[in-house]
């Protein structure tokens, strides 16, 4: 009773709106314009910055070359440990920033998290200073563009995760930072300000910006025991977990120049090390950010983003590595032609960078998408396009007049991947009846004779009215057969197509008579695990009162608790638009919550006339199913009664334990 209590208010939280900042509309336009123009000038100021970053790291200050050479470094090792770091940020947050304000521009705490990562990303290391020695008129942008990145910083932490301040004086707080953070941008040489070279080897520096970070933490700590929802705390937990530990890193990163200011002159062998060892740490804290942000959004729901979004930013974000590792490696053999082939190195190094890029790039991107979605999404099924293509192999089908035992087929009326089904008639006594045959070429195959013969000896166990009757089983020229009662040629999938929306006193109809059919099932340890429109037929009865009766069909897939022949070919199967999320995790627990997940996507596109996740390839089905937060049919259909409405919520809940019990429970709770 509890778990029921605990699931209807998570869904009615859902129903409710949002409780979060948006954008006023008279403001969207001028904001939207205002972000654009910072993320155009922060990409380009990065841009235009690696090449003479690129020529200031490989022809450096004679002091530094000196360096380099006690420490036993060439110049290809030093300039490239720079710069690798440097381009792995700008992408990873670029990449960030844009794919979640793509998602909600207008939300305000989406808003300044995006400005942030792509402003900071971009500008947090050299290649801004170095745009900034090579086009000093322009140098403004950058000192603009990195008073923008350390205000957003603060603000993330004051406003984050709904874009409140809580308490509301903190506002007060932030424009003491605020006018702080802004006055060295208009007064460059101010001693606090951070972006100078060596910054934060004078005392003052280190220790305000430190009271600058903790009032953030400080404020989040607050609002966690004051204001934050339980959702809300996780959401936070992750992502300012991931920004106190960027942010403690750099510091700590920061802390030997600080002891030892001589490290940041790079004239010796200890500074030179410590450069390339502190921007690599550097790098790594700071990675630290974005990757809470991911995992809070995979996880906890953050900002209800796109997942599929999420799980591009992923596997993009390790190609990004992997080939920045790579070219890394191509630039250093560049310092070994050199001492082979003095003056072309650079013309050898260039083609085979493109050479081993162009080989590598599709299978890994490929061997990365795998690593991802098995590893860390948890996905155990092939969601390929082709896995919607018919067969390689040529169908043989069986003419009509043609006899199959003692049957005459009549007309073919389903065809699937694997069998044909047709309406036939028994020669003996000239009932009809539907025969189902798997395909010729299947039959060859040892792995798909057992599965025809499961669901022949699956369908044997049951006996109910919404339950398709088997009648008969045997094989015709080495091919098996199923023989069942002929219902109609009328599913629900074209009553939908036809006529959905349906009212809600002919959707618990139907519903009710669907769950005694199912009940009836899993009470005999049986789940059907494919239920779809196309697999529940329509039997009408036309007497004083019409009366529809659906019955399911196809138990092709079906598992039972209570005998299961070796099928561990088979892998994750069933259909895309209604699968439950333990069935694509390929999970060892598989329940009766499966089909109430599949029956709640069917009520959902019987009431609202559409499936509650639409998309163009089956990977985004798959991702919707997984981590998309369950839409509310009531924005489709208002009138809908909010019992109804958070009872569909509650039967496409990801996790099966928050679901109902049993179909029963749930088609019960349909009812206002």
């Amino acid at each position: 009773m509890q778990s029921s209590r605990t699931s209807t208010t998570q869904a009615q939280a859902a129903l409710d709106q949002n409780d979060r900042v948006m954008i006023p509309k008279f403001a969207q336009k001028p904001a939207n314009a205002a972000w654009i123009f910072v993320v155009a000038v922060s990409i380009i100021i990065f841009i235009l910055g690696i090449r003479p970053r690129y020529l200031e790291l490989f022809a450096p200050p004679p002091r530094t070359v000196i360096a380099l050479k006690q420490a036993g470094l060439s110049s290809i090792v030093w300039t490239w440990s720079q710069i690798i770091p440097d381009v792995i940020l700008a992408v990873s947050f670029t990449i960030i920033g844009i794919s979640i304000y793509s998602q909600k521009k207008n939300d305000f705490a989406i808003y300044v998290v995006s400005l942030m990562l792509i402003s900071s990303g971009t500008t947090i290391l050299n290649v801004a200073d170095a745009f900034s020695g090579a086009f000093p008129d322009f140098g403004i942008l950058v000192q603009f563009i990195r008073a923008v990145s350390w205000t957003t910083m603060l603000l993330t932490l004051y406003i984050f995760p709904n874009g409140k301040f809580s308490p509301k004086w903190v506002w007060m707080l932030f424009i003491g930072w605020f006018i702080f953070t802004w006055s060295w941008f208009f007064f460059p040489s101010l001693p606090h300000n951070p972006t100078q070279h060596g910054a934060f080897t004078t005392n003052n520096n280190y220790i305000w910006y430190l009271h600058w970070f903790g009032s953030g933490i400080a404020v989040q700590i607050y609002r966690w025991f004051n204001f934050s929802n339980a959702e809300e705390k996780q959401q936070s937990k992750w992502v300012v977990f991931g920004l106190f530990t960027a942010v403690v890193i750099t510091f700590w990163e920061e802390l030997p120049s600080f002891m030892y200011p001589f490290l940041v002159q790079h004239s010796t062998p200890q500074s030179v090390w410590y450069a390339m060892i502190s921007t690599i740490v550097f790098a790594i804290g700071m990675l630290a950010l974005p990757i809470s942000i991911i995992f809070s959004i995979q996880e906890q729901r953050l900002w209800q983003i796109d997942y599929v979004i999420n799980r591009s930013i992923v596997y993009g974000l390790l190609l990004v590595f992997t080939i920045g590792i790579l070219m890394g490696m191509v630039f250093i053999f560049q310092d070994v032609f050199t001492q082979f082939i003095p003056g072309n190195a650079i013309a050898l190094a260039i083609p085979i960078a493109i050479a081993i890029l162009l080989i590598i790039t599709m299978p890994l991107r490929k061997l990365l998408q795998t690593l991802v979605d098995k590893n860390l999404f948890g996905i155990h099924i092939d969601y390929e396009e082709k896995k919607f293509a018919h067969p390689a192999f040529i169908l043989e089908r069986q003419s009509i007049g043609s006899k199959v035992g003692e049957y005459i087929i009549e007309q073919q009326i389903w065809e699937s991947l694997s069998a044909s089904t047709y309406r036939a008639r028994r020669e003996t006594t000239g009932k009809t009846v539907a025969l189902k045959m798997l395909h010729k070429q299947l039959a060859e195959k040892a792995h798909f004779r057992k599965e025809f013969r499961q669901e022949a000896h699956i369908l044997a166990q049951l006996d109910h009215p919404n339950i398709v009757q088997l009648l008969d089983y045997g094989d015709h020229n080495d091919c098996p057969f199923i023989v069942m009662e002929y219902v109609s040629d009328l599913s629900l999938k074209e009553l939908i197509q036809e006529q959905a929306p349906f009212s809600l006193s002919f959707t618990i109809n139907l519903l009710e008579q669907l769950a005694k059919g199912l009940e009836h099932a899993h009470q005999r340890g049986i789940y059907h695990l494919d239920l779809k429109p196309s697999n529940i037929l329509l039997r009408v009865n036309l007497n004083q009162k019409i009366e529809v009766e659906p019955v399911l069909i196809d138990f092709g897939i079906a598992t039972n608790t209570n005998y299961r022949e070796d099928l561990s070919w088979v892998g994750i199967r069933g259909s895309f638009e209604y699968i439950s999320p333990e069935q694509i995790r390929s999970s060892d627990y598989i329940s009766n919550r499966a089909d109430i997940y599949a029956l709640g996507v069917i009520s959902y596109e019987m009431l609202t006339g559409r499936l509650p996740y639409q998309a163009v390839n089956p990977g985004q089905l798959v991702f919707a199913h997984l981590l998309q937060p369950a839409p509310n049919p009531l924005k489709l259909v208002p009138h809908l009664p909010d019992r109804t409405a958070l009872s569909i919520m509650r039967a496409i809940e990801k996790n099966a334990e928050n679901r109902f019990e049993s179909v029963s429970l749930f088609v019960k709770s349909l009812i206002p």
